[in-house]
């Protein structure tokens, strides 16, 4: 299942693309479509709802891996793609169905999407996006495509805590993951399970010696204060009102060291 778009020259057909559409094609730098006001970098906007499994996007000059990656991390949809067709981009598009948004982002590639059928808590089954190949136009061999997010990353992602499909109401971002793994052969499942297992051990083993820096670093304010304890109550006799204060004073910073900040009561 493929689609294929001849790529628009005349600015009078963009212009008409924009109004039918709501959404502004791929622009390659030598593309020759006057620039646009620039976006600023908290501005450029990659979301999907999986409430309603649909897509807003609003980027400038963004290479078409980086944003095709955040939207295969968000959707869980794979998306393989061809080195070759990389190119920085600007795109606008508001609110779209997930599986049209990505029809006009890769207008002018042959684009091939992949459905399959899955059970859907709540919704029965479905027919759902899984996989998406993008490839130059005209062409099939799918020798070159490549995962725009590696296993690496993935397991990167799930090991801190962000991927999409542990989140809830993300149903569809999840089985799509489940699809993707039920697709891999078991060696290539049981590495990316190592690699996602090395990852949480890693971060386990970070938290683990980050603990052991702090109680070390307490240990040593707790002696060196004690230190000081000792030197003033020894010379309290030469200034009994300085020392007294001194001793208050690192009586103090000791308990805030061994039982954290006291709390304020609420007013």
């Amino acid at each position: 299942m493929g689609s294929v778009c001849m790529p628009i020259n005349s600015h009078l057909l963009v212009l008409s693309a924009f109004l039918l559409l709501n959404a502004v094609p791929i622009f390659a730098a030598d593309s020759g479509v006057p620039a646009v006001a620039a976006i600023p970098a908290a501005q450029q906007q990659v979301h999907y709802d999986p409430a309603t499994d649909r897509l807003t996007l609003n980027v400038q000059d963004m290479s078409l891996t980086q944003l095709l990656a955040r939207i295969s991390g968000q959707t869980g949809v794979e998306i393989l793609m061809d080195p070759t067709v990389e190119r920085t981009i600007t795109f606008s598009m508001q609110d779209q169905p997930l599986e049209a948004g990505l029809n006009k982002l890769t207008r002018g590639l042959n684009t091939v999407m992949i459905h399959d059928q899955r059970d859907v808590p709540g919704k029965g089954r479905q027919s759902m996006l899984t996989t998406v190949k993008l490839l130059p136009e005209g062409q099939t061999n799918s020798a070159l495509l490549r995962p725009v997010v590696s296993p690496e990353a993935e397991a990167l992602l799930r090991a801190k805590g962000r991927d999409p499909a542990s989140k809830p109401g993300n149903e569809r971002v999840n089985e799509r993951r489940a699809a993707r793994l039920e697709k891999m052969t078991p060696e290539q499942r049981a590495k990316l399970e190592k690699q996602e297992a090395d990852k949480v051990n890693r971060k386990a083993h970070n938290q683990m010696s980050r603990a052991e820096q702090k109680a070390n670093r307490q240990q040593r304010q707790v002696q060196n204060i004690t230190e000081q304890l000792a030197e003033a109550q020894a010379k309290m006799d030469t200034n009994p009102v300085f020392y007294q204060q001194r001793i208050q004073v690192l009586t103090e910073r000791l308990s805030r060291i061994q039982n954290g900040p006291a709390t304020r009561p609420q007013q």
